[in-house]
């Protein structure tokens, strides 16, 4: 189980925090996040507030402030990346009250997790790398993507999209692409 909470993160080149193959419980809360990497770079490199692959079984995300961030506000990836685990790495996320302004791409993804709330979140500019032809008409301010097990199509999740601003964005509002499961999209 981990905590990340009441920090202050500024200037960081690559990811302001980063998260793999953790398994329990995760709380991050509470921290400031501004001027997260270098949108001029041309590597894979991820350059997020919050970056996570494979974060155990609950998730929460919430009361953080981002601004200025060079790709994704929060990215929760549910699989492992090294391969390893169950086809859900969370199973139980909740991303909430997080303020997320002036991102190059996303301002929420979550893709391969099971039963998601994101709900109270203002996403303001998001994907401003469409203001300069930089970035992909497929970028959303909450994209949220095959919320299912990938080793089991059998197990049901649910979806739930209540209560987020998403305004001023230059891409998609809200970009659900589930599979099998119960999506409810309540703005």
């Amino acid at each position: 189980n981990y905590a990340i909470t009441n920090n202050t993160f500024t200037g960081s080149d690559f990811d302001a925090i980063r998260i793999r193959e953790v398994v329990g419980s995760g709380v991050i809360s509470n921290n400031i996040f501004t001027d997260v990497g270098d949108r001029a770079a041309v590597d894979t490199q991820t350059r997020d507030a919050i970056d996570t692959a494979f974060s155990g079984k609950s998730l929460t995300i919430s009361n953080n402030t981002m601004k200025n961030i060079a790709r994704v506000g929060i990215d929760v990836k549910g699989i492992a990346t090294s391969g390893e685990g169950l086809g859900f790495g969370t199973d139980g996320l909740v991303i909430s009250g997080n303020q997320i302004e002036q991102v190059g791409f996303h301002g929420v993804a979550v893709a391969g997790v099971g039963n998601t709330v994101v709900s109270g979140n203002v996403l303001m500019y998001c994907n401003d790398d469409n203001e300069f032809d930089t970035g992909s008409v497929g970028n959303a301010a909450l994209i949220i993507k095959d919320n299912t097990a990938a080793s089991d199509d059998d197990i049901q999740s649910s979806v739930i999209v209540t209560n987020n601003v998403a305004a001023y964005n230059y891409g998609r509002g809200i970009f659900v692409e589930a599979r099998n499961e119960q999506v409810d999209v309540i703005n």
